[in-house]
C-alpha cells in the first residue's frame, strides 16, 4: 500500500508538472483534487483483491468460533491467491493502468 501511495504521488506530480510546464507560478499543490490532471480508478483486479482480503479476514475470524471448522488447506490456498492478486494489482498501479486523465 505504501508503494502504491508513492507511485500515485510520483505519477500525479509528473503529470501536474507537464500540465504547468516550467511556469509553476500558480503554485498548485500536487495532490489537489481540483487541479490534478490524473485521477485514480480502482481496477477490476483491485476490487477482486479487496473482496478476497475481506473474505480471508472473515474466514479467519469465523474459524475462531468453536462450532465452525475452516479447512487449513482452504485458508492456505486463499492466502496465496490473495497474495497473488495483491502483487498483480500493485504492478497494475505502478504501470499506470489505473490512472485516467481528469480533464
Amino acid at each position: 500500500d505504501v508503494g502504491i501511495v508513492f507511485s500515485v504521488y510520483y505519477l500525479v506530480k509528473e503529470e501536474t508538472m507537464k500540465k504547468l510546464g516550467n511556469d509553476n507560478t500558480n503554485n498548485y499543490a500536487v495532490m489537489d483534487p481540483q487541479n490534478t490532471p490524473l485521477k485514480v480508478e480502482a481496477s477490476l483486479l483491485s476490487k477482486i483483491n479487496t473482496s478476497l482480503q475481506i473474505g480471508l479476514i472473515a474466514l479467519g475470524i469465523a474459524g475462531e468460533v468453536p462450532s465452525i471448522e475452516i479447512n487449513a488447506d482452504l485458508m492456505t490456498s486463499l492466502c496465496w491467491v490473495t497474495a497473488g492478486t495483491t502483487v498483480s494489482s500493485t504492478i497494475g498501479y505502478f504501470g499506470g493502468s489505473a490512472f485516467r486523465k481528469s480533464g
